[in-house]
């Protein structure tokens, strides 16, 4: 279990670190509220998961005959590639007598799965899902943390072939740690057939070579059957079939790879083929009970978290989609890994011989310490994903029913009016602030100090022991001095509690390196700020000149055990400021070397209500301004409300960005070239295309208690 929970644990860090039923009558009353009928109801109430796409085949028209797409066929390039795929077609004519009826097999294929995939396409788990997925996704993850694990025991492997060695046996034995949970996972697949006869032929085609399936390695079994009324063609294939008696895993241990050998032998897989219901469907299982539950019972349309689609009744549905509670449980950490982390790193400490008392007293701090961080484990939710078309372009939804997230909705997010008005890419979150999570942290940094205090330094040879004691001397009062600083300090001035990034563009130059050719018309610069919201900038300021000071004093204390000096020889020097729009900004001087535009300095702005880091003076002071989003994406997706997260990318300031650019490159074009292959206007078309994507803009907020995700995306076809 220790490389399990190894895993596990290591998911967990990352994770805190980002910080009933309706009744028939509400199912019909759905039913007739102009929601997507079709697949939808068959589904049983037990589903995992499904996915359901609608009218694929009018969305790929809608783009074959768009001018866009018209104007991408006309390229030149296009012609040269179709010419050159023509060419190549031929040659293969030339060179294999055959190719024409192989073409001709392929392109059948082809044009079925494409009529197939042309209505309704749906895919979708069944209840044994959760628990299959989850146990190929731990031994999965075992054998990536493989390497850390065998550090953590003391092996050192630094053989490429000694460590996937390494990770193939740390994934079996995973696997067969969870040997009774191995099964073949229930997956659905079915495509909407609205009276084609494609589904007809396929089944015929499969009816006529089941004969040759039994004659395979595996000795699969097909045979002809009905389910709910329906003909199905099933196979199966039983794991006593295969060769595992020869299958030699090394380093392995005997019982283990016995337990797991006798149950891969255990499973059994039934893949199913027919038409039910004006539907082609495809399943692979266990057996065919998922498949056989279509259509009876309570429907997964009865699901409380679905009832959120009802809003949108009479809108051009695209596509629907749902993960269960119980899904994402099984990927999700919660307490129950914890509890179970705990019991596997007391049975590691107990085998390691450590000191009685060394080992009591971490057993003791570790249920502390998972006791502390129970409360931010966020509570998985299910999550039910609905998108349809506008006369914009099209918009989806994603209601998350989690709880105890780390997003906080409660007010609007402040720095969107001061992203610059119009940036290429902006995202801003804010998250909920919890006090006690700093005095947490300092609790347990005290908590391993005093085990290197107790357990570590005693075993330090000789002068070093006397050194390190003379530096912890003069280093514990900076570091409690630093723990005041956070608490009185940098955390009141954090608990606005938003963080942000946005990318623009604005400030251009001719020539912005003297090592490059100077440009006809002006070269925008990328420019990248990163922001954090603050409730108190005075304080935020004076936390940050302590904790210079703070490091400083270490970097002193620290000079007697660097031999070099380097340590005892290095400051951290106080910034440059210089005022902007009412503002401070801190800094250090960049030489000028003359390498390039010395407008671009990186510094620190801070302001009423935020700080940023940025590049140029000129982008701060951009920044410092209010000025509300001007993207049409944004202002669909709602950017006055309250939020606790926004995305926002703007395709059509990207391409302002690259056009220039792209004039410029095209300007260095020896004299001629365009003219006798006409790059210019080829290249002016492909903008033209991608500027076909005007942008997409996400927006977080709460709505009765549900986290909902509104992406807006914004598309115009050429005039």
């Amino acid at each position: 279990m220790f490389k399990k929970s190894i895993a596990t644990l290591f998911c967990l860090s990352i994770g805190l670190l980002l910080a009933g039923p309706l009744s028939n009558v509400t199912l019909k009353a759905q039913q007739d509220s102009k929601l997507p009928g079709g697949f939808l109801p068959l589904l049983p109430e037990n589903t995992s998961f499904f996915s359901i796409n609608y009218n694929l085949k009018e969305a790929c028209d809608t783009l074959i005959n768009s001018k866009a797409w018209a104007k991408l066929k006309d390229l030149n390039v296009t012609k040269m590639i179709k010419a050159k795929m023509d060419e190549a077609l031929e040659g293969a004519k030339t060179s294999d007598e055959n190719f024409e009826k192989k073409q001709a097999v392929a392109m059948k294929v082809l044009n079925a799965l494409a009529k197939l995939a042309s209505h309704e396409l749906v895919l979708a788990g069944g209840q044994n899902t959760a628990d299959s997925i989850s146990t190929l996704m731990n031994a999965a993850n075992a054998g990536r943390m493989a390497p850390l694990t065998d550090l953590l025991q003391g092996k050192f492997n630094t053989d490429p072939k000694e460590k996937s060695q390494a990770q193939i046996r740390a994934m079996i034995e995973a696997l067969g740690e969870d040997a009774d949970k191995l099964q073949v996972p229930e997956i659905l697949v079915a495509f909407g057939l609205k009276g084609s006869k494609v589904g007809e032929e396929v089944m015929a085609f499969l009816e006529k070579n089941m004969d040759k399936v039994g004659k395979g390695p595996l000795k699969a079994s097909a045979k002809k059957e009905k389910i709910q009324g329906s003909d199905f063609i099933t196979l199966t294939i039983k794991g006593s079939n295969l060769p595992l008696d020869n299958l030699d895993i090394p380093d392995l241990d005997e019982e283990l790879e016995k337990k797991l050998k006798a149950q891969l032998k255990k499973l059994t897989l039934v893949a199913a083929i027919g038409i039910h219901k004006d539907y082609l469907i495809f399943s692979t299982g266990p057996n065919t009970k998922f498949l056989a539950s279509l259509g009876k019972g309570k429907s997964v349309t009865t699901l409380k978290e679905l009832q959120v689609l009802g809003k949108h009744a009479g809108k051009k549905i695209t596509d629907i989609s749902y993960v269960s509670k119980k899904f994402i449980s099984s990927f999700q950490s919660s307490n129950a890994d914890l509890e179970d982390i705990s019991e596997d790193l007391f049975e590691q400490l107990k085998a390691a011989n450590l000191p009685k008392e060394l080992t009591t007293r971490l057993e003791k701090d570790m249920k502390n310490l998972f006791k502390d961080f129970e409360k931010y484990i966020p509570k998985p939710g299910a999550l039910v994903g609905i998108g349809f078309n506008t006369k914009d372009g099209c918009e989806s939804l994603l209601y998350s029913y989690a709880s105890n997230t780390y997003l906080d909705a409660s007010k609007p997010l402040g720095l969107l009016e001061n992203l610059g008005g119009s940036p290429i890419l902006a995202a801003v979150m804010r998250g909920k602030v919890d006090e006690s999570a700093v005095s947490l942290g300092i609790k347990w940094a005290k908590v391993a100090y005093g085990y290197f205090k107790d357990f570590g330094l005693p075993n330090i040879p000789g002068d070093d022991k006397e050194k390190v004691e003379a530096f912890l001397k003069k280093a514990e009062p900076i570091f409690s001095s630093l723990a005041k600083t956070t608490e009185t300090l940098l955390n009141p001035a954090m608990k606005d509690g938003q963080i942000g990034l946005v990318l623009d563009g604005k400030i251009t130059s001719k020539q912005w390196s003297p090592m490059m050719p100077k440009s006809k018309k002006e070269l925008p610069m990328l420019e990248l700020g990163l922001f954090l919201g603050l409730a108190d900038s005075e304080k935020f300021t004076k936390a940050i000149g302590e904790y210079r000071e703070g490091i400083n004093k270490l970097l002193k204390a620290g000079a007697d055990l660097d031999p070099s000096g380097m340590v005892g020889g290095f400051k951290i020097p106080a910034p440059a400021t210089k005022e902007i729009a009412g503002a401070k900004s801190y800094y250090f001087p960049i030489p000028d070397l003359g390498v390039v535009d010395n407008r671009l300095q990186p510094g620190a702005v801070v302001g009423k209500d935020f700080s940023a880091v940025t590049l140029s003076f000129e982008h701060a002071e951009r920044l410092l301004k209010k000025n509300p989003l001007g993207s049409a994406a944004a202002k669909l997706a709602g950017i006055n409300k309250n939020a606790s997260g926004f995305l926002l990318y703007d395709n059509t300031e990207l391409l302002k960005f690259l056009s220039a650019w792209i004039g410029f490159g095209l300007d260095q074009m020896p004299a001629g070239l365009d003219e006798a292959l006409g790059i210019r206007s080829q290249v002016k078309t492909v903008l033209d295309v991608l500027g076909t994507c005007k942008g997409i803009a996400s927006i977080t907020y709460e709505e009765d208690g549900i986290t909902v995700s509104r992406t807006v995306n914004i598309w115009k076809d050429l005039e």
